[in-house]
């Protein structure tokens, strides 16, 4: 199982090296944030919530990485790939509103072990700051141990490095 979860997080951290080779070629204006995410999983399994790290490189195509943990001792490492709408709104402090879509795989360990994959969807709101919140849901499939629907939410708070 440890097998297992070691090669889909290197698999995991080499599908994303094309898409930033990429951003940082493109239009210059590649930028960086980090942040905080609270969320929560559901599955048959049962229901857990979580807490972690984020981190996101550009701002329409988008790689985000998440590094997590709950009270249990169980850890996540998720990744997803992002595309982002046009900004739809604009009215103080909101500086922007944008929808997304993509997909993602991630891994847990802890008490048992496994894999899962993804199709994000949310919405980010971008402020006249540097800042940025976001909700979204994520419906998924657990591949490893057993494979069941799962979903995760959750909602964020970044702070954009330009």
């Amino acid at each position: 199982m440890k097998r297992i979860v070691a090669g889909a997080f290197v698999l995991l951290c080499l599908s994303g090296s094309p898409v930033l080779a990429a951003g940082a070629q493109g239009n210059g204006g590649s930028s960086f944030a980090l942040g905080l995410q609270l969320g929560g999983a559901s599955s048959p399994n049962g229901e857990s919530g979580f807490s972690g790290l984020t981190a996101r490189v550009g701002r329409e195509k988008t790689i985000e990485g998440i590094l997590a943990f709950n009270q249990g001792g169980t850890w996540l490492i998720n990744g997803n790939f992002l595309i982002h709408s046009h900004n739809l709104f604009h009215q103080d402090p909101i500086s922007g509103i944008k929808f997304y879509g993509g997909f993602g795989v991630g891994v847990w360990a802890g008490h048992e072990s496994g894999f899962w994959a993804q199709v994000p969807l949310g919405v980010d709101f971008d402020f006249a700051i540097p800042v940025e919140a976001s909700l979204y849901l994520a419906p998924g499939i657990d591949i490893v141990p057993t494979t069941q629907a799962n979903i995760h939410f959750g909602l964020g708070i970044r702070y954009w490095f330009m």
